[in-house]
């Protein structure tokens, strides 16, 4: 007879506090690693601006003076580098704490990959489609110019890119390793409710959301919306490509600001002229009663496909 499979190590610590612990890791980390990644566009700015893009970071996000080719390159660096960094971070914990593979289960690549592809940008685009109609059929955005299709294809595409890592990386860290540990001690409601919190709180940081105590209501139903896509999946590819596609259609596509970061280089231009309790004003849809509204009606259709995105077992589950 064969020697019998090892059975899988027990945890270290109990799942409340794994969560904390890496919670409070994962912002250290970014205090060290944050301004370091963020260096080489600080410095093409300030030789491109002078003083202004270290006064002002909002500057950061402007690609005028070095160009849009660089500044694209640039900000890649940047979030792919940011998005290492967290992956890293993850996998020494998960490996040392959790007692359990990282790839495997969260971001095991798998044939659903490509539906959970389709499904995430699809949704997120018909989810900012339904948004931006309502907000111009009441005549709060005024879309005022469309770019070239060569143009718009390069923004999307580009953007595409930049974006993809930013959301991976905060999807694993919330909706990946944070998720699992408080759902280990307090199970699966208690870590969607605690994971969208600590979501909220990475964008605390975030330009203009203390002019905008809405934006805290509406980074905890984003949250909400993309744990429910982990919850019906048990992995994180739908959740990553649902936030992928909401940044790319909310800012590079429509041109709205995406969580108090304003772009400038987008598909259409629009101009914000409703009142800031439905638009969220200069922090964005997500600090709008609108999008609020719109979300709650995504979230329902989100768990109406639920027999379509869950396998039997995934669905066992909940």
């Amino acid at each position: 007879m064969g020697a019998e499979a090892a059975a899988p190590a027990a945890p270290m610590m109990a799942g409340w506090l794994s969560a904390l612990v890496y919670l409070v890791g994962f912002f250290l980390v970014s205090l060290v690693f944050g301004p370091l990644l963020g260096l080489p566009l600080m410095l093409a700015k300030v030789a491109a601006s002078g003083r202004q893009a270290v006064d002002d970071p909002s500057h950061l996000f402007n690609p005028s003076g070095i160009g849009v080719p660089l500044w694209t390159v640039l900000v890649a660096v940047v979030t792919w580098g940011s998005f290492l960094v967290a992956l890293g971070y993850t996998a020494v914990l998960v490996y040392g704490i959790e007692k359990r593979p990282l790839w495997g289960q969260w971001l095991g690549w798998r044939m659903s990959t490509w539906r959970d592809l389709v499904v995430g940008m699809g949704l997120a685009a018909v989810f900012f489609v339904s948004v931006a109609g309502v907000g111009a059929a009441r005549n709060w955005y005024q879309f005022q110019s469309v770019a070239p299709a060569t143009e718009a294809l390069a923004i999307v595409f580009g953007g595409f890119w930049i974006l993809l890592p930013a959301a991976a990386a905060e999807e694993v860290s919330t909706r990946g390793y944070f998720f699992h540990a408080v759902e280990r001690s307090w199970g699966a409601p208690a870590a969607l409710g605690l994971s969208s919190l600590a979501f909220a709180a990475l964008h605390l940081n975030n330009p203009h959301i203390r002019e905008h105590p809405l934006a805290i209501v509406g980074l905890l139903l984003a949250g909400v919306y993309l744990g429910s896509a982990y919850l019906i999946t048990r992995n994180l590819w739908l959740a990553i490509f649902l936030h992928t596609g909401w940044n790319l259609m909310e800012g590079p596509v429509f041109g709205l600001p995406v969580s108090g970061i304003h772009l400038q280089t987008t598909v259409v231009q629009t101009r914000v002229t409703g009142p800031e309790l439905w638009t969220g004003g200069a922090f964005g849809p997500e600090a709008g009663l609108l999008l609020c509204l719109v979300m709650l009606f995504h979230l329902g259709t989100l768990w109406a496909l639920r027999p379509v995105l869950g396998s039997e077992a995934e669905r066992g589950r909940l």
